[in-house]
């Protein structure tokens, strides 16, 4: 008896259907029989490292600036030295880049090459101008009045500069002071005598329109030589004097009449001298220790003590 198998049962295999074929388009383009086969796909090679060279452009930025501001600002005294440091800057740097490894080197050597230029160049500029202010330092020091000289008729000389003839230790009468002109040349030499300390009644019997002097003063006479040294005229009134009294005030010369008065003292010609009386006012209390100070229009001051 045969069995008959019945479909969907065990053993039937289930065939799936075919889609259909799409339909062909009639109005696309043929294809090109010729066209040469896709080429094969390669990954993307990697990157190698940059040859940039850093400090090589650096050294010649710096180099440029160097150079362009050293020969022209340079020229300033003592300015030029900051140029020479950054071109030596510049130099190391262009050394730096010509040595460092997988590098290019163009830009290393450029920057070598122009930061050494304007580092001989700033530095030549530098040491000029350094040389040419020493030397105008040199010349302005050189050029003027020297310190007035003190000699001792004994033997001693000194300078004002807190040494002898100073303030601290004045001279005494007899010593001779030579005083510069401008220039440096011997002008003027003086000599202070002995005074007289209570002059009042000399000075009153000189002129008889001379005031008395006021309470508590009296007048002081100072008798001074001097000597034309230089080589045209001089007025001896272009000497500076005041009495520096024990109070430590200055007092000027009085008005009153007196004979050998510096203000009527004519010109003195070269080696010329002339004997001058000097008239002070001072307080009674101020005149024992006083001094007599001394100048020429160009200089400091020569002290002379009076007791």
């Amino acid at each position: 008896m045969s069995s008959t198998q019945q479909p969907g049962s065990a053993g039937d295999e289930q065939i799936p259907p075919i889609p259909p074929a799409p339909p062909v388009n009639p109005y696309a383009a043929p294809a090109n029989p010729y066209a040469a086969p896709p080429a094969p796909g390669y990954a993307a090679a990697p990157a190698g490292p940059s040859r940039f060279n850093v400090p090589g452009l650096v050294s010649l930025i710096v180099g440029g600036v160097a150079f362009l501001f050293g020969i022209t600002i340079g020229w300033i005294p003592f300015v030029g030295f900051f140029f020479v440091f950054l071109a030596l800057v510049g130099v190391v740097l262009g050394i730096v880049g010509f040595v460092v490894k997988d590098k290019a080197r163009a830009l290393a050597i450029a920057g070598t090459i122009v930061s050494g230029v304007a580092l001989l160049l700033t530095a030549v500029i530098s040491v000029v101008m350094l040389l040419f202010v020493t030397s105008v330092s040199n010349a302005v020091d050189d050029f003027g009045p020297d310190a007035p000289v003190i000699t001792d008729p004994e033997g001693g000389t000194g300078e004002v500069d807190g040494g002898f003839g100073s303030i601290d230790d004045p001279g005494s009468p007899g010593d001779v002071i030579t005083f510069t002109d401008i220039e440096g040349a011997d002008e003027w030499q003086v000599v202070v005598g002995s005074s007289t300390l209570d002059g009042t009644a000399d000075v009153m019997a000189a002129d008889e329109f001379n005031l008395e002097p006021e309470a508590g003063n009296q007048y002081v006479i100072v008798p001074i030589t001097v000597t034309y040294l230089g080589s045209d005229t001089g007025s001896a009134y272009l000497l500076l004097t005041e009495f520096v009294g024990a109070d430590g005030m200055l007092y000027d010369s009085s008005y009153a009449s007196y004979p050998n008065s510096i203000y009527d003292t004519p010109d003195l010609t070269p080696g010329a001298s002339a004997d001058i009386d000097l008239v002070f006012e001072v307080p009674s209390s101020a005149v024992t220790g006083g001094m007599l100070s001394v100048s020429s229009i160009w200089t400091d001051s020569i002290y002379i003590a009076l007791d």
